[in-house]
């Protein structure tokens, strides 16, 4: 299990070093932390330290099975596009265009979203890029813009020459996701009962849901596990690896069953 700085650059290299580690043979769960959307500094904690920029691992070890489920719920919006130009978590260029502008273009944002940082981080957080991989479809979390160089923020990596299309949600499609990454984290434990539940949770799901639509999920993953504890929090990017050595995952609910 990995705890991390959801600050700290590209959060997948931290999955491929803890590949590197632990082999093939060993899962990968965990998030990251936040800082409820100010995007300026996030803690982890190691026994009485407080530590930033960093990760905090835990082994844990059983005899019975561990089921990892991984769904997000976000819907295309329109035509993908060509990313023209980018670097590391920075997407500088669409379709040869600035992207800021695209991005404000295609999803049809009005002000004060237009202008204002914080305004504009309130409406990206249920607005993610969805991404092409070689694995398959990954979503990427718009963290922030850059009003003078028009670029755009994320939360991961980016790669110049992919496709990219913008994203998302509703109710109905961000609900129908916890459903499946419970189904799909049951289905590892086999007849087994769980003992418990651990959720990472994107914090832009919590965007789409708001305050009521949150009690309808908890209470969905609650009924999921069965009566056994559920607990977990709100993350700026989710680990969930159970094959290859990708596995970082932005505005997606990440379950643990554990038997």
């Amino acid at each position: 299990m990995l705890l991390s700085d959801g600050l700290s650059g590209d959060q997948q290299q931290l999955v491929r070093g803890a590949y590197s580690v632990a082999g093939a043979e060993v899962p990968l769960v965990g998030g990251c932390a936040g800082d409820d959307l100010k995007m300026r500094r996030t803690h982890q904690f190691h026994g009485r330290q407080v530590l930033e920029d960093s990760v905090v691992a835990a082994a844990i070890a059983s005899n019975a099975p561990l089921g990892i489920g991984a769904r997000h719920g976000w819907i295309p919006v329109g035509d993908p596009v060509l990313v023209t130009s980018s670097a590391g978590n920075r997407v500088f260029t669409l379709a040869d265009r600035p992207a800021l502008d695209v991005y404000l273009e295609r999803l049809g944002v009005e002000e004060p979203a237009r202008s204002s940082p914080a305004e504009f981080t309130r409406f990206a957080i249920t607005h993610p890029l969805g991404i092409r991989r070689r694995t398959g479809e990954e979503v990427r979390f718009v963290g922030e813009a850059n009003f003078v160089d028009r670029s755009l923020g994320c939360i991961a990596n980016v790669p110049q020459g992919g496709l990219a299309w913008f994203m998302t949600g509703d109710d109905d499609s961000v609900l129908l996701a916890t459903d499946a990454a419970c189904a799909d984290a049951l289905r590892s434990l086999g007849d087994l009962p769980p003992l418990g539940f651990i959720a990472f949770d994107c914090i832009g799901r919590r965007g789409v849901l708001g305050d009521q639509g949150v009690r309808k999920e908890i209470d969905r993953i609650s009924s999921r596990s069965g009566g056994a504890p559920v607990a977990g929090f709100y993350t700026y990017g989710e680990i969930a690896r159970t094959a290859g050595i990708s596995g970082f995952h932005n505005q997606t609910l990440v379950i643990l069953a554990i038997a």
